[in-house]
């Protein structure tokens, strides 16, 4: 079968990497990497997810008219998803034969919204390699597809789920990504992934439906196996930015990359992003030895009730004592700071702004793309816009059936209004 892996265009206010450094989604390049390795298929693969809507139609649509898939996998986000839409219902419409399978975190929340309307896709639910793998099969073989574990499609009458499937325990069994799809000469950064999943469930996050709240490393010997791979493939790569959403948080696993890394005498610099706890001396001593200079952390706030309520399990104590520990290095520290998330007001905003200002004598900065509170479907802080009722312009009180239109994500506005949320912003 000829199978097409896509992503399709951020909307318009939120798409902000055009750069040709920009990050690329290690999903699909999993996916095309163990399709190339478990079977005879076809697989192209595509990143549109920084170009605007019409380049990323007519990008899509000349790719299915010289290629000719059997099968379009959509990677979606609560960002794209409207993108996605409209490449749903040209397939529908143009291409009735081609099957479209949905994947990604928001058909993973949402899968039986998406499917009332879009009755003809199948849902990839969580982790897509081996699902999307035996799915793909099913559909060769013309096989009744209810048989496969871990997706969601309609029979007719309705949207159903299948049986759970297993996460996957060995990460260290599967293929490296396939990164040469979004590298080439000069590419100067590029991405990796050491672990997969996150131990917290964050008020404004989702990232616990796919990763049911369970953390898997990967060897530190695969993982130095795959930065010598990519240095290989690209040598102007010169950064690699690791993307785990819990990267630092088992000491004896970051420890153990970063003494392989020197042993192997990889020479390149790592960005990360990290959580404050848990650190120490020996640990950042070793990372900055193995060339990391630069961690960015997910702050937020400074203020404490909200970062109680973000349920993050973090205390000024804790960030105090970190950003002393990284001050001792030549490792740039920085912040990810959100405005508005539930309980924000002008006091906590001033405790926030003194916070920070006693970091910076830490040598500790803020990101300086300071974000305003969104609304995700999957996490808390959309149950507690739907409980609140809040109401968006232009289409009513927020509901699921919100996410089947072209409207844009919206803001947490049930406490505070965009203008003050723009105004503490700034």
């Amino acid at each position: 079968m000829k199978v097409l892996l896509t992503c399709t265009s951020i909307e318009d206010s939120s798409r902000t990497e055009d750069s040709p450094d920009s990050h690329y989604p290690l999903g699909l390049a999993y996916l095309h990497s163990y399709l190339e390795k478990h079977s005879d298929h076809q697989v192209e693969t595509h990143f549109l997810n920084n170009v605007d809507n019409d380049t990323c139609f007519k990008k899509i649509t000349e790719e299915i008219e010289t290629f000719k898939p059997d099968v379009v996998g959509i990677s979606v986000m609560t960002f794209s998803r409207t993108s996605s839409y409209r490449m749903i219902e040209y397939l529908a419409e143009n291409h009735p034969h081609i099957k479209i399978v949905l994947g990604g975190m928001h058909p993973t929340v949402m899968w039986k919204n998406m499917l009332k309307k879009y009755t003809d896709c199948v849902v990839v639910i969580g982790e897509g390699e081996l699902t999307f793998h035996e799915l793909l099969d099913y559909f060769e073989e013309d096989k009744d597809i209810s048989e496969v574990m871990g997706i969601a499609y309609h029979n007719g009458e309705e949207p159903v789920k299948t049986g759970e499937r297993d996460l996957i325990d060995n990460l260290d069994t599967l293929e490296f990504p396939k990164h040469e799809i979004f590298l080439w000469e000069g590419k100067k950064m590029a991405n990796l992934l050491t672990s997969r999943g996150y131990p917290f469930k964050c008020n404004f996050c989702v990232l616990d439906h796919i990763s049911l709240r369970k953390v898997r490393f990967r060897s530190a010997e695969d993982v130095c196996d795959e930065i010598e791979e990519i240095l290989r493939i690209c040598p102007t790569v010169d950064t690699i930015w690791l993307h785990d959403d819990a990267f630092m948080i088992n000491k004896k696993s970051t420890m153990a990359l970063c003494r392989e890394i020197i042993k192997r005498g990889i020479k390149t610099n790592f960005t990360c992003s990290a959580r404050f706890r848990p650190v120490s001396r020996e640990l950042i001593q070793l990372m900055e030895e193995a060339g990391f200079n630069h961690v960015l952390f997910g702050l937020e706030s400074g203020a404490q009730n909200i970062m109680d309520d973000m349920k993050k399990g973090i205390t000024k104590d804790h960030i105090r004592y970190a950003t002393s520990l990284f001050a001792e290095s030549n490792i740039k520290t920085t912040a990810f700071l959100i405005v508005g998330l539930p309980g924000e007001t002008q006091e906590t905003i001033d405790e926030t702004i003194d916070f920070v200002q006693e970091m910076q004598f830490n040598n500790y900065l803020y990101y300086d793309d300071i974000g305003t509170a969104m609304i995700y479907p999957g996490a808390e802080v959309y149950t507690i816009a739907k409980s609140r009722n809040l109401e968006v312009e232009g289409y009513g009180l927020l509901d699921d059936d919100y996410w089947l239109t072209d409207l844009e994500v919206p803001y947490y506005l049930c406490e505070n209004t965009l203008e003050q949320l723009r105004e503490w912003q700034e």
